[in-house]
């Protein structure tokens, strides 16, 4: 097992399930990919099979991985991304280094060499999930020099307690940058209870480009 890291909200962990979303949309949308399906282990492939990936490509500044599929026996899996993803923390992603819970959503910013390139996933113990999807950098259409300002506001989601506030029960992994705990509201996703919805805790970061760092909205 590896060690975790901090989890970005769009995310769910693996105690938890959150949701991170990029919010605001710039001129140009960020994109957003779910992997679901209900994964089963082929031992004679050594990879796990029944990934769904939607879309299967995608363009934007960055992209967000809803990572929902079930069956899976990990409560983590590592992006394989050859270099063309970094998470919001600075760790490019290219074998081991970008793991993400399972029942999670995290944004990653795309790299402006990235076109067509492939991002798949592997599960704790290397083996690989069957299937990927593409990514292409591009720019925010309102940004004609083609180099974006920074990463778009992000909308960071967990499941509402049944008890308790929800600054309570903030899970560990989402104080990106040093961010303070707290500042949570309560509202309703489509991502949860496997896309019926229901009821989360969530609330926003910035980026604040004068400081470079995240920033509680």
């Amino acid at each position: 097992m590896f060690a975790r890291e901090g989890l970005i909200a769009l995310a769910s962990t693996a105690l938890a399930g959150l949701g991170i979303a990029a919010l605001a949309a710039p001129a140009h949308a960020d994109a957003a990919v779910t992997v679901g399906g209900n994964l089963t282990f082929n031992g004679a492939l050594d990879e796990w099979e029944g990934a769904s990936f939607d879309p299967g490509a995608v363009e934007g500044p960055t992209v967000t991985i809803s990572f929902v599929a079930t069956g899976l026996d990990r409560d983590a899996i590592w992006v394989a991304a050859g270099g063309m993803l970094t998470k919001t923390n600075g760790t490019v992603c290219d074998y081991t280094e970008c793991e993400m819970a399972v029942n999670s959503s995290e944004t990653f910013i795309i790299d402006p060499d990235a076109s067509n390139s492939e991002i798949s996933f592997y599960e704790a113990e290397s083996y690989v999930i069957d299937g990927s999807f593409t990514v292409t950098y591009a720019p925010p259409s309102d940004d004609p020099g083609g180099s974006a300002p920074g990463p778009a506001p992000l909308m960071q989601q967990f499941p509402r307690p049944a008890t308790g506030t929800c600054d309570e029960a903030q899970p560990e992994g989402l104080n990106w940058g040093g961010v303070p705990s707290g500042g949570w509201g309560e509202s309703w996703a489509q991502w949860m209870n496997d896309g019926e919805g229901g009821d989360v805790c969530t609330r926003t970061l910035i980026y604040n480009a004068s400081a470079s760092a995240w920033e509680v909205d």
